[in-house]
């Protein structure tokens, strides 16, 4: 095989790998921030501020593993919020976040409590996701920076 055709080949290798490198980085969990008037929450889950306050799974809150309990249909649409302060409860040393959620047909439950390393995963648009996650501008230089460097390589097999 001719030099410049496997230089050529690394070339093409190495960009597409870089390309699905920036997808893979970019394509990290997000959730929507709920649209609308979300359901008036139980007394015991009032607060000034939460930690989330959304449509998700609890499963994909990561709450099946939060609570000293089983939650229920962890896999069902839901209107969920944690509160951000702490309440009296028996569990993980006397207070814990509190845990309500609402699924589409009615049901639901509250005073959940959450464990306290608990951290809701990012939520798209939200200004708490504001500089967190990759840095998108270090991915973009860099996949400039390999584009550039397979041009510059098929130029030169391309001139001998």
């Amino acid at each position: 095989m001719h030099p410049g055709r496997l230089i050529r080949r690394a070339a093409v290798a190495v960009t597409l790998a870089a390309a699905m490198s920036v997808v893979a980085a970019c394509s990290a969990l997000t959730l929507a921030p709920s649209e609308g008037p979300l359901p008036t929450p139980d007394p015991e889950c009032l607060d000034a501020s939460y930690d989330f306050v959304g449509e998700a799974t609890l499963a994909q809150l990561g709450l099946e593993n939060a609570t000293p309990g089983v939650l229920p249909h962890v896999d069902w649409p839901a209107q969920i919020r944690v509160t951000h302060a702490e309440f009296a409860t028996p569990h993980f040393g006397g207070s814990a976040r509190m845990l309500c959620f609402q699924f589409l047909d009615g049901s639901g439950g509250s005073e959940w409590p959450v464990h306290p390393g608990w951290r809701p995963p990012h939520v798209a648009g939200s200004p708490e996701s504001a500089g967190d996650g990759p840095p998108i501008l270090l991915i973009a230089v860099g996949g400039l920076f390999v584009i550039a460097v397979s041009a510059i390589a098929f130029r030169r097999s391309g001139a001998r």
